[in-house]
This record gives C-alpha cells, structure tokens and sequence, in this order.
C-alpha cells in the first residue's frame, strides 16, 4: 500500500514518449554539471503538470506526506547490463533516467555529495556487489537494509533524496513516516526519545573512503511537534548513550517492526522515489542478487534545501564534508 506515508502519481504516456524523446540525445549529465543544473530548469517542463504540481507540494508544505512515488516517468531504450560494482562506470548510449532524476531533484533545492562517500560522487549507481551480499548497506543483498534515515549520523545530511529506477528487480523499498510512528509512543517514550541520549557512527560505506567512525555526537530520534516530527535513526547502527535510552530504542524497534506502520514500495523501471529525509525512514528487503546483468539498479541523488546553512562544510562545487 502506498497512501499514507507516500504519494503516487503517474505520468502520463504522451509526456512520457515526449519526455524520453528529447532525454536520449543529451549527454552524461556530469560532463559538465553546472550547465547541465541551467539545462534541467528548461526541462522540467517536459514533466506532466500533475508530476509539477505533486514536487513542488513534496518541497513547499511541511505537513504534507513524507514521500512523491512517480510511475512511469520515463526510461532508457537502451540500457546496459547492471554494473557488477557501484563504482564502475558504464559507456551506455542514453542517460535519461540520471536526467529525469536530475530534473526532478533540483527542483527540490541544491544537489550535493558526500565527501567520504564514493569520493564525491554525484550520481550513486545502487547495485547489489559480489562479495558484499551479508553487508547491510547499498551494495547489500541477502542481508536487508534497515530502516533508517539517511546520513544519520551527520548534522548536514541530505534533505531529500531521489531514487531512479533502471532495473527493479524485485526487491521492495519500505517506508514509514513519522507522523505514523509518534501516536504509538507513550509520554514516557516520547520524552526520552526527544533527547539528545543517541548517537550514531559512520556506516560501512562513509568509512571506505576514509571517514572516521569515532566521535558520534549525540542527537535526539524525534525533534519537532508531536504531531508532525522530524526523525533521525539509523535502526541498524543508532544506539542509546545509557541504560534507559537503550531501552526506550529498543522498544520503537519493536514498534516499527513488528507494527504495521511500513509501507511497501516495489519500484519498477521508470519509477521515482523522492523521500523528505527528515520526516521518513526508509529501508530495502533482502534479495537473492544473479550477478548476471540482470539485478536491481537504482540511481540516487542527495539534495539539501538550504545550502547556505551549511556552508562551512563545502569542499567543493556540490560536495560536502559529512563528518567534523
């Protein structure tokens, strides 16, 4: 079911055709970034208007649902087999789905990267890797992807994020807003949860490019009104900084799996996913990788919505450092 927690909308087959139509020429999107971000602005306007109207409510209302499913929105006629690693690049004729997913996030707030992930790679190719199939990240498989907000551990961490799916492959993203999840917590919990008794290290991938895990500042899980609360978890690597609040994190894991508080999204290929990073956790069942050509391949892009903010932490044209 995708209703609470996440929008849908589809486009429509004639903005589609129209739509794939004028993507297939250009070229990679990175070659040459920035006139590509002036280019996307002209673009989206190749988007339905329902699809227009559906981001802009996603980036503008704060009460609105945490999440915009789009369907169909358009595909590469063309595509490679799936790259066997994440970091691998490869020659492919089109790139529509990285230009739709640029089009739609940059009209969410400014694109960023992650210094100590995949050296500051905009685009991120999510695909499942040989040899990592028991690791909970991106590169993961047969180990599922625990719900979690992105960059939890970083006081900069993405806003938004888009997700573009090239291949499906079967394996379901959930999803699970918190405004779903504060009416299940006691008073109790919720004072608990609410202080700044939890701390959160570098996953796995931020420290391959030389991240620290060391020196987790301490966060709250929920900050904001009760009745529309920001959430920041990671139910993987978040843990309490004493007995008590330990106790309390165990007691929301408990709530947010074994209650009925997930939806599931099964992303087919031409599908968007644009989640609000501060108003949802999301997560990835497991799934049996082929390495065949065949597997999962989404793309995924970070935007921030005020870059201003976090400024003292550019490193780069679009790249942020996550960590002190």
């Amino acid at each position: 079911m995708v209703a609470e927690t996440v929008a849908e909308v589809f486009q429509d087959a004639h903005a589609r055709e129209r739509l794939e139509a004028r993507f297939a020429p250009l070229d990679n999107p990175c070659d040459d970034f920035l006139s590509s971000l002036a280019l996307a602005e002209e673009l989206r306007g190749c988007f339905s208007r329902e699809v227009r109207r559906a981001v802009r409510a996603l980036r503008d209302c704060p009460h609105s649902q945490a999440g915009l499913l789009i369907r169909g929105a358009g595909r590469d006629r063309s595509l490679p087999a799936t790259p066997s690693d994440a970091d691998l690049f490869v020659e492919r004729p089109s790139h529509v789905g990285e230009w739709i997913l640029l089009v739609l996030a940059s009209s969410l707030g400014a694109l960023v990267s992650y210094r100590e992930q995949r050296a500051g790679r905009l685009f991120n190719q999510i695909v499942p890797v040989k040899g990592f199939e028991d690791e909970i990240s991106s590169q993961g498989s047969r180990t599922a992807l625990g719900l979690h907000r992105e960059c939890t551990f970083s006081e900069v961490g993405p806003d938004f994020l888009g997700l573009y799916c090239h291949r499906g492959g079967g394996a379901a993203t959930s999803v699970v807003g918190a405004t779903r999840i504060a009416p299940h917590l006691t008073d109790r919990q919720w004072r608990v949860l609410s202080e700044p008794r939890f701390v959160t290290p570098l996953p796995p991938a931020f420290r391959r490019d030389g991240g620290s895990a060391a020196g987790a500042a301490a966060h709250c899980i929920f900050s904001g009104e009760r009745d529309h609360p920001e959430i920041r978890l990671d139910t993987t690597l978040t843990r309490g900084s004493d007995g008590d609040a330990q106790t309390v994190l165990a007691e929301l894991n408990q709530i947010l799996y074994d209650g009925d508080l997930r939806e599931r999204i099964v992303l087919e290929p031409g599908d968007v996913l644009l989640l609000d990073n501060r108003k949802c956790l999301h997560g990835r069942e497991a799934f049996d990788a082929r390495f065949d050509g065949s597997d999962r391949w989404l793309v995924r892009l970070y935007v921030k919505s005020d870059i201003w903010s976090c400024r003292e932490r550019l490193v780069g044209d679009h790249v942020l450092a996550a960590g002190q």
